[in-house]
């Protein structure tokens, strides 16, 4: 758990962030959190563990690596990740800029929330493309 948010800490800004770090920015923007959770849920029926839109115009999803009421739920950036991997029975998340963090969850939890992120992406192309197809007609 240590090692996890020590890892989190010295992430590169916009990867990763701790849900008390997530916490402290839903403060400032009351209501945007569970906004955001009601869209997952409305597009592609998830309501627990659910990815995040952050910014739809520049599909910006985050996921939660565990339910966001721990305290060791670290939220991913969905575009930032490169691979994920186990390394001395540690799961490692590679970044694209080779940057790496050592999360205290199993290689399964990370998948199925990768697979939750990407497919709300995919949602989110398949609307903006009827919206580019509407405009046209």
């Amino acid at each position: 758990h240590g090692d996890s948010l020590r890892a989190l800490r010295m992430a590169p800004q916009g990867q990763c962030c701790t849900s008390s770090e997530r916490h402290r920015k839903q403060d400032r923007q009351p209501g945007k959190a569970a906004g955001r959770k009601k869209g997952t849920e409305n597009l592609i029926g998830v309501s627990y563990k659910a990815p995040i839109i952050v910014e739809e115009s520049c599909n910006i999803i985050f996921f939660p690596t565990s339910s966001p009421r721990l305290a060791n739920c670290s939220w991913l950036r969905l575009s930032s990740i490169n691979r994920y991997y186990y390394e001395n029975n540690k799961l490692i998340v590679e970044f694209k800029n080779r940057d790496k963090i050592v999360l205290d969850t199993t290689y399964g939890i990370v998948d199925n929330q990768v697979l939750r992120a990407t497919r709300l992406e995919s949602v989110l192309n398949g609307r903006k493309l009827e919206k580019k197809v509407q405009k046209k007609a």
